[in-house]
């Protein structure tokens, strides 16, 4: 048996690409848990603030101080468009889109903006409620418009390849969209 001689949080990566994720509530929880350990606070008094960062931002370069980067979320239903950092709509006969690259930060007094809209993080992106544990985790992100617009519309982050080829393999089939400052560009 491997016993990692040292702190296990030196194991943890600058950024992580969320298909190697096999157990994510569970990773999430380590994460927290980590956290708890370092900065001596109650692990049933933090939640998870979120930072949006393009997938070509210098930020990610570096470990973070406290929490980790996660990229490679699909989204669906909305875009996320880089030079304003909020949720735009997808492009006419788009399902997905790529979405940012998010910096978990466990934090002990959260503060939510009512304009932000709280997605739901699934495994993949079956919703029928067959996989309890497909939910994963919501999202803060930043919005233009009135959050319910995006519940209505269905809006999610998948994490995962689904077993049937959909999910992120849809991104790469269609004619999925990244919006960026100058406009919407085909991948």
């Amino acid at each position: 048996m491997f016993i990692f001689p040292g702190d296990i949080t030196q194991l943890i990566v600058a950024l992580l690409f969320t298909p190697f994720l096999y157990n994510p509530r569970a990773f999430l929880w380590t994460v927290t848990q980590n956290y708890a350990r370092k900065h001596f606070v109650p692990l049933d008094t933090l939640n998870f603030s979120f930072e949006a960062h393009s997938p070509a931002s210098r930020a990610l370069e570096k470990e973070p101080r406290d929490g980790i980067f996660i990229s490679g979320f699909v989204l669906e239903g909305a875009s996320w468009d880089a030079s304003t950092g909020a949720l735009e709509d997808l492009a006419p006969g788009d399902f997905v889109s790529q979405a940012p690259a998010f910096h978990f930060l466990p934090t002990i007094k959260l503060e939510r903006d009512p304009q932000s809209f709280s997605c739901p993080v699934y495994q993949t992106s079956e919703r029928s409620g067959k996989k309890p544990s497909n939910f994963i985790a919501s999202i803060d992100m930043k919005s233009r418009h009135n959050p319910l617009k995006w519940t209505l519309l269905g809006v999610a982050l998948i994490l995962d390849v689904d077993a049937d080829g959909s999910g992120v393999g849809k991104l790469n089939s269609t004619n999925a969209t990244t919006t960026t400052g100058g406009g919407t560009t085909r991948d």
